[in-house]
């Protein structure tokens, strides 16, 4: 006979080991959920910004004209973008990355 709590560890271990390729658990349920809607502007013109491979400095001289059309700032200084707002996008597109092509064949070429 097997006590319980060796049952239940064992149990555990099993289940740590068997899904290697799952994402990573963070301590915020969903990122893409839980961000507010200045954080959601903030993480969108962060990633506009990369894409287009614009300096996050750039934002100071947009945001006069962004107040006048929004009437409310909801974007942040490009300190706080870079620290903030770039590694949150980063791990959103890379759990996205994950999601596409777990379980697939790849083939890199140099």
């Amino acid at each position: 006979m097997v006590a319980p709590h060796k049952r239940h560890t064992a149990k555990h271990l099993k289940i740590k080991t068997t899904d290697i390729n799952s994402p990573i658990q963070r301590t915020i349920p969903s990122f893409e959920n839980t961000i507010n809607e200045k954080e959601g502007v903030n993480t969108e013109a962060m990633a506009t910004f990369t894409f287009a491979d614009i300096s996050f400095e750039k934002i100071e001289k947009l945001k006069p004209f962004l107040l006048k059309c929004y009437e409310i700032c909801l974007i942040n200084g490009a300190n706080q973008l870079r620290e903030k707002y770039l590694p949150l996008s980063y791990e959103i597109e890379l759990q996205k990355l994950k999601r596409i092509i777990v379980n697939k064949s790849i083939c890199l070429n140099d």
